[in-house]
């Protein structure tokens, strides 16, 4: 488990979702996810916007390691839906 530092901004059911990630305080990140449904697949896209060029710099790979075991973990729960 990993603590949630944000907040949501705005969630649009069932097309977008934004938070905050407040765990860098001043050079916090803006995330964007959003779904398309495309028959019978869905397509996400999900953005993540830092404040300065010197934020995303200091963030280093931390959120790309961490967006990879999040969809392990979302492909992990869709398969247990199907079951």
């Amino acid at each position: 488990g990993m603590e949630f530092f944000g907040r949501y901004i705005e969630v649009v059911p069932p097309s977008r979702i934004v938070w905050t990630n407040e765990e860098s305080g001043a050079d916090a990140s803006l995330t964007t996810v959003t779904l398309e449904a495309l028959g019978e697949a869905t397509r996400l896209v999900m953005t993540e916007r830092y404040p300065t060029k010197e934020a995303l710099d200091a963030a280093g790979m931390g959120p790309a390691e961490a967006t990879h075991e999040t969809f392990a973990q979302l492909d992990e729960l869709l398969r247990s839906l199907k079951a």
